[in-house]
């Protein structure tokens, strides 16, 4: 698979990934975890620098999470057609 069309299916992939993701149950408890989470959070009533940064540090950490699942996506999609090369599928 040209690398080109393969940057196309990963940069497109994201609706179908979320409709995965959204219908799984273990996504969903850890959500409501998160959730449950920055509710106590709140409880505590930072600061205005002390919620800036901790926003700062979730959007990289969001940031790295999003990273690594495309790079992930990407590393399977070659896995896959690796495999079906082995195989004389493709």
């Amino acid at each position: 698979m040209p690398e080109r069309i393969l940057d196309i299916i990963v940069e497109n992939s994201n609706q179908r990934l979320d409709a995965i993701l959204y219908d799984n149950a273990e996504y969903r408890k850890i959500g409501r975890e998160i959730d449950r989470g920055f509710q106590k959070l709140e409880k505590e009533k930072l600061t205005g620098k002390q919620n800036r940064a901790l926003d700062r540090l979730l959007s990289a950490y969001n940031a790295e999470n999003a990273c690594c699942c495309r790079l992930l996506y990407r590393q399977g999609f070659k896995d896959c057609m690796t495999l079906l090369k082995e195989i004389g599928a493709a």
